[in-house]
């Protein structure tokens, strides 16, 4: 049987493309129908549907679901102007917020469809999908996301409600996982296939993904210092995910993604280590960074201080940062001192002492 790239033949196509035209005869055609979801994208099960979205000029939204085939198809009706509408504002990055994730993944699906009818019109409308911008909304949405959801954690942390603060964080933690998807190259966030397409953009040992599957896998709500403990490491994966899209152009991927970004470092070293706070994270908002502790602004920061912020991976001595900055980020030694710092004033950083090593260096 042929076979297209996808987990469907030719034939299946041909079925669904008559289907199509079947079903609008007696009714105005689509200005175009396209497949799309899980069959397309090569990561169906036995139990998967057919994702058709027919999209018209003007029309009620409505899905219906039609039994004829092998598998069940899911067909749902769109006007044109709505997937224009929500690609206008990924194009201007305005008011993201309220886009849901259901339009996203609107746009996830015209970018991953199979034309069935129409095709000169669907191929126009993939013609104006910025994927990469796309990618860099998708990551701020979810970002978003995480953050909320960590606001809410905080929040019940505060009134001793431990279980609802668990719960919130383990949300908080698939939102982060969709970040760091988005940045290598997914165009969906479905949670359903999180771990399909963390083994496809991410691969099986990635120390993201591994560390993602341990922490989603179970929640201890039956032991309070367990619980401390999980909600502490949800932040570092939180924060390990805000680091590296700061730094997911600038430093390699075998340098950034170390495991004491993400597990309490040894402290048997000859120079102590710079720390990070777990509550604390850099985010960019309305073009400016901020360091964030607990959800809340506590400092604007330059650029190259929320690279420095960045770099800091829990396993580091000041001299060993300070010359891990000036190789990846050309920030000289002062500076970097500066940062530290600030940094600690702010409670961001802990170490046991920062001044016997700015004697040892020449500022």
């Amino acid at each position: 049987m042929q076979q297209t790239s996808a987990d469907i033949s030719i034939e299946e196509l041909d079925a669904l493309k008559n289907l199509v035209n079947d079903y609008f005869h007696s009714t105005a055609q689509p200005i175009f129908s396209f497949l799309s979801g899980s069959i397309p994208e090569g990561i169906s099960t036995p139990n998967s549907d057919y994702d058709i979205y027919a999209v018209f000029d003007d029309c009620t939204e409505e899905e219906v679901l039609i039994s004829e085939l092998q598998r069940p198809v899911e067909l749902t009706k769109i006007p044109l102007s709505k997937i224009h509408r929500i690609m206008d504002i990924i194009s201007k990055g305005e008011n993201l917020a309220s886009v849901s994730a259901y339009e996203m993944l609107i746009c996830h699906r015209v970018y991953s469809g199979i034309a069935l009818s129409g095709e000169p019109a669907f191929d126009s409308i993939k013609k104006e999908f910025d994927v990469v911008t796309f990618r860099t909304r998708l990551a701020e949405l979810a970002l978003l996301n995480a953050e909320r959801e960590f606001k809410v954690s905080h929040g019940f942390k505060l009134v001793d409600d431990t279980r609802s603060a668990l719960f919130s964080a383990h949300k908080a933690l698939r939102h982060s996982l969709s970040v760091l998807l988005a940045i290598h190259g997914s165009t969906s966030v479905l949670e359903k296939w999180h771990v399909r397409y963390a083994v496809r953009y991410l691969g099986e040992n990635h120390l993201g993904f591994r560390r993602f599957l341990e922490l989603a896998s179970s929640i201890p709500i039956s032991s309070t210092v367990e619980s401390k403990k999980y909600l502490n490491s949800v932040k570092k994966f939180h924060q390990m995910v805000t680091d590296y899209k700061i730094l997911a152009d600038i430093v390699p991927e075998e340098i950034f993604f170390v495991e004491s970004r993400l597990i309490d470092t040894d402290q048997e070293n000859d120079e102590p280590l710079i720390l990070k706070n777990p509550d604390a994270r850099v985010m960019l908002h309305m073009s400016r960074w901020y360091l964030t502790i607990e959800s809340k602004a506590i400092l604007e920061l330059p650029s190259s201080a929320a690279l420095f912020w960045a770099l800091i991976n829990n396993a580091q001595s000041v001299n060993v940062i300070i010359d891990s900055a000036r190789e990846h980020l050309k920030i000289p030694d002062n500076i970097c001192l500066e940062y530290l710092d600030a940094l600690a004033a702010a409670k961001a950083i802990s170490s046991r002492s920062f001044e016997i090593h700015k004697i040892d260096r020449a500022i």
